[in-house]
């Protein structure tokens, strides 16, 4: 379900995350706890963050998943991290953006005032995204994607066999490099570099996207959300096969290994703020407005 509804919150915490290697984060935590402390309310600090900040009477340091809301500084893959660990909390992320593209993180360092004044005052709506529950058969390990799951040949120069598989059915196979699973949240991310389409966070489904495909008759497809697929791997050059999930985490693939994934019961809860649509970040990051944001009147019809 895709909500966008403007959401009056009774928020007394926020979590802060952070990624420390970005340039500017630490002014940018420091600003953002001088304005919680000028509204009265308890910021919760990432352990990460414990010996950056000195604690006081509107800071503490803990466990982000009782915050009301975290704010994640820094770009999409702390957005990313941050979705996994909130997981099952359904506490909504402000993503704050650090980086270069962004299509997650709502806002900039300079909005940021402005950002959390509107999510106080309710401006700001929910939208709910779906993510992915995978499943690694050799390793006996599950994880939660928000983005998207790949199957990936690692450093071996050889190409893997990949088997598909959509609920009972074999659909085919083929060689590749690897396979991308992705949510329409990930689609904007590597499975748009491997070709794969653009859908719109409103739609859900699961984007199979092959890697350099060693036939041109393998296209990307989007598969209904309800269904479990499954994908088997196989290679007789090494066990350098690797299964990633959102770009962070990662595990070995073994010859004949599968992989099962289908929609997860938990939605990723991200905030958003009037004015902003899916449409405008598309234009904005992909530059397809000449690397101007499209909100102007010029650029309508």
């Amino acid at each position: 379900m895709y909500r966008g509804v403007g959401c009056k919150m009774d928020i007394r915490s926020v979590g802060i995350a952070a990624n420390l290697r970005k340039s500017g984060v630490y002014e940018v935590v420091g600003k953002l706890i001088d304005l919680l402390r000028e509204r009265g309310l308890v910021g919760i600090l990432e352990e990460d963050l414990r010996d950056l900040f000195p604690g006081g009477r509107a800071l503490n340091v803990g466990d982000i998943r009782g915050a009301d809301v975290v704010v994640a500084i820094g770009g999409d893959g702390t957005i990313l991290r941050t979705a996994r660990a909130l997981r099952g909390t359904g506490v909504p992320i402000l993503g704050v953006n650090l980086g270069r593209l962004g299509f997650l993180a709502e806002v900039s360092a300079e909005e940021l005032s402005e950002a959390l004044g509107m999510v106080l005052d309710g401006k700001a709506q929910v939208e709910e995204r779906m993510g992915l529950t995978t499943y690694a058969e050799g390793e006996g390990r599950e994880f939660f994607a928000v983005n998207d799951v790949v199957l990936e040949r690692g450093t071996s120069p050889r190409m893997i066999e990949v088997r598909v598989f959509v609920g009972e059915e074999f659909l085919g196979s083929y060689l590749a490099d690897g396979a991308i699973l992705a949510t329409p949240t990930g689609s904007t991310a590597y499975s748009l570099s491997a070709g794969g389409p653009i859908v719109h966070p409103k739609l859900e489904g699961i984007l199979l996207t092959p890697i350099c495909p060693h036939s041109l008759s393998v296209r990307p497809m989007v598969l209904p959300p309800d269904e479990e697929i499954v994908l088997g791997v196989r290679s007789d050059w090494g066990e350098d096969m690797a299964l990633t999930v959102d770009g962070q985490l990662r595990c070995r693939l073994h010859p004949e290994d599968r992989v099962a994934v289908r929609r997860a019961r938990e939605r990723v809860r991200l905030l958003t703020l009037p004015g902003r649509s899916f449409y405008n970040v598309l234009c904005t990051k992909l530059l397809w407005g000449g690397g101007k944001q499209c909100i102007s009147q010029e650029a309508k019809c």
